[in-house]
C-alpha cells in the first residue's frame, strides 16, 4: 500500500475504530487522486463494517480496476458479498483471493465458511485445515471446523477441542463463546447445595478471608453465587466489596440474601460477567483484593484463568492479594474395570451395540472414588501449576514421563488439585486427603484399555486451552517438546483489560 502519511492517518485511525474520521480522509485523497486504489478499497472496507454493503461491493470493486493483483482486495470483496447474502460472488471473490496467494489465511477460511454453508462439509474441513496450516492460531477456522464437528459430524469431543482453540485465541468473542457453551450445555443448579454446604471449603475460605483482609480494603469477588464469601469479607473488616454473577436468577437470590443478613450497605452485587466489567460504570476504582471460587473439580472449567487475568489487568491495583493465590492440578493412570466400561461397548447377549461408540464422551467426567473400584498403575504427576498471583497463560501443554509401578491396563486417568488460598491455607482434593464435599476427582476415560508394566516406557500429554484440559497416554519417552504457546498467548493477552 502507499506509504503517504495522509494515508497512513487514516488508516491508524481505522484500526482505532473511528470510521467517519477515516473515511473523510480516504475521500479526500480520493478527491485528489482518483486513481488511489488503496484509499477506494478502504472506503469501501468502511462501508462494509458501516452496513452498507452496495457501496462496500461498488467501492471495491472500483479499487480492483485500479490495482488487480492485491489478493486483500478480493477477499475483502468476498466478505462484502457474503454479508449481502451473495454467496456465488462471495465464492468467486474469495477463489481469486487465492489464486494470487494461495495462503491466504482469511480466505482459505472464509471460503471454508461458504462450503459449511453449502452443506460441504468435508471440503469445508479441508478449507479450515489449510488455514490453520498457515496460522496454527487463526480463531475463525477453529470456530468454523468446531461447528462442522458438532452440528454436522456429531462429533462432540473434535468439536470441544476447536471451540476452546478459537475461544483461547480470541477470548473475547462472544459468537465462539456461546458456541461452546451449548456444546457443554448449561450445567444444573443443585451443585450449589454441597457446597454452600461444605464445612471443610467454607472454614478453609473464612480463615484465607481473615487472614488477607484489610480494615477499610476493597474487595472485588468474583462468582457471587450465595454471597458467602463476600458477606465474609465484610464481616472480616473490608470497607466495600463488589461482587458480580452471571447467572439472573443466583443474582436475585444472592442480592435478598446479602439484605437479609445487613450486609446490602456493604456489599454490591452486579449481574454480569466480572471480563464485561469496566472501570468507572461497574467499579469506580481498582479494588485492593480479588476473592474468588469458581473452581470445579477440573480446577479451570469455569474459566478461572481468563477470569482471575482479566480482574489482574483491569479491574486490580498492583499487586493486590488474591485469594486463592495458586493452583495445582496433579494426575495419575488408573486400572478400573468400573471405569473402562465408561468408556465404549461391544457385543452385548449376542448383539453388537458398537454403534453407540460414536456417542462417547472420552473427555472429562467427575466422579466419587469411593464409589469406584481402580488401583493406581503409575506414580501421581504434577500436570499443571498456576501461580495466580504472577505470571500465567491462556493456554499451555505438558508432556510427561509415567513411572509405571504396577502391571495392568490404563483405563482412565485420575486428577485432582491443590488450592493454595494463603500461604498458610491449602485446600486439596485429592482421594487420601480429600475432606471437601464440594469436589470430587475427575476422570479422563482412556477406552483403549492400554496394558502396562513395570520399566514400559509410557508418557502423558496434556494441554490446556483456556478452561479445557485434554489428556492423551502415548507410549514411548517424552518426545522433543514443541514451542510454548508463549508468543501467541502475548499477543492475544494483551487486549485482556482493554476497552472494547
Amino acid at each position: 500500500m502507499s506509504n503517504t502519511p495522509d494515508l497512513q492517518q487514516a488508516i491508524a485511525l481505522h484500526q482505532q475504530g473511528r470510521l467517519y474520521e477515516a473515511e473523510q480522509i480516504y475521500t479526500q485523497l480520493l478527491a485528489q487522486n482518483p486513481t488511489n486504489a488503496d484509499a477506494q478499497h478502504l472506503l469501501g472496507v468502511v462501508a462494509h463494517q458501516n452496513g452498507n454493503y452496495p457501496k462496500a461491493i461498488a467501492d471495491i470493486n472500483q479499487a480492483i480496476l485500479l490495482k488487480n493483483n492485491d489478493w486483500q482486495y478480493y477477499n475483502n470483496l468476498g466478505c462484502a458479498h457474503l454479508a449481502a447474502n451473495h454467496t456465488e460472488d462471495a465464492q468467486r471473490a474469495f477463489e481469486k483471493a487465492l489464486n494470487l496467494n494461495p495462503g491466504a489465511v482469511d480466505a482459505l477460511s472464509n471460503t471454508g465458511d461458504i462450503l459449511r454453508a453449502q452443506g460441504r462439509f468435508d471440503e469445508a474441513l479441508d478449507y479450515y485445515k489449510k488455514a490453520l496450516v498457515q496460522n496454527p492460531h487463526f480463531a475463525p477456522a477453529y470456530f468454523g471446523s468446531g461447528c462442522v464437528f458438532f452440528d454436522n459430524k456429531e462429533d462432540v469431543d473434535s468439536a470441544m477441542q476447536a471451540l476452546a482453540a478459537s475461544i483461547t485465541f480470541d477470548p473475547y468473542n462472544e459468537t465462539y463463546l456461546n458456541k461452546l457453551r451449548e456444546v457443554t450445555e448449561t450445567r444444573a443448579m443443585i451443585w450449589h447445595f454441597p457446597m454452600m454446604n461444605d464445612e471443610a471449603r467454607n472454614k478453609a475460605y473464612l480463615k484465607a478471608i481473615e487472614q488477607t483482609v484489610t480494615p477499610g480494603n476493597h474487595v472485588l469477588e468474583i462468582g457471587t453465587g450465595s454471597g458467602l464469601l463476600s458477606m465474609m469479607a465484610a464481616r472480616a473488616g473490608a470497607g466495600r466489596v463488589t461482587t458480580v454473577e452471571i447467572m439472573k436468577n443466583v443474582y436475585d437470590a444472592a442480592t435478598e440474601i446479602i439484605k437479609n443478613n445487613g450486609y446490602a450497605d456493604k456489599i454490591t452485587v452486579l449481574n454480569k460477567p466480572s471480563t464485561a466489567m469496566i472501570l468507572g460504570p461497574d467499579i469506580d476504582e481498582k479494588a485492593d483484593m480479588l476473592i474468588c471460587e469458581i473452581f470445579d473439580a477440573g480446577l479451570i472449567q469455569e474459566d478461572a484463568l481468563f477470569s482471575i487475568m482479566h480482574a489482574k489487568q483491569a479491574l486490580l491495583k498492583e499487586g493486590a492479594t488474591i485469594v486463592p493465590r495458586r493452583g495445582r492440578l496433579y494426575g495419575v493412570p488408573v486400572d478400573s474395570e468400573d471405569l473402562h466400561l465408561f468408556g465404549g461397548v461391544g457385543t452385548v447377549e449376542g448383539f453388537d451395540l458398537s454403534v453407540f461408540n460414536k456417542l462417547a464422551n472420552r473427555r472429562l467426567m467427575v466422579i466419587n472414588n469411593k464409589q469406584m473400584d481402580y488401583e493406581q498403575v503409575a506414580e501421581p504427576e504434577l500436570v499443571f501449576d498456576f501461580d495466580f498471583m504472577g505470571h500465567f497463560d491462556l493456554g499451555g501443554e505438558a508432556f510427561i514421563p509415567l513411572t509405571i509401578t504396577k502391571e495392568g491396563h490404563i483405563d482412565a486417568c485420575m486428577f485432582w488439585f491443590e488450592l493454595d488460598l494463603t500461604d498458610e491455607v491449602t485446600i486439596s482434593t485429592k482421594p487420601e486427603i480429600n475432606e471437601t464435599r464440594n469436589w470430587s476427582q475427575f476422570i479422563q476415560l482412556v477406552p483403549e484399555h492400554v496394558p502396562v508394566k513395570p520399566g514400559q516406557d509410557y508418557h502423558m500429554h496434556a494441554r490446556y486451552l483456556r478452561q479445557h484440559i485434554f489428556i492423551d497416554i502415548k507410549p514411548g519417552k517424552v518426545p522433543q517438546q514443541p514451542a510454548s504457546f508463549a508468543e501467541a498467548q502475548a499477543a492475544a493477552q494483551a487486549t485482556i483489560g482493554q476497552k472494547r
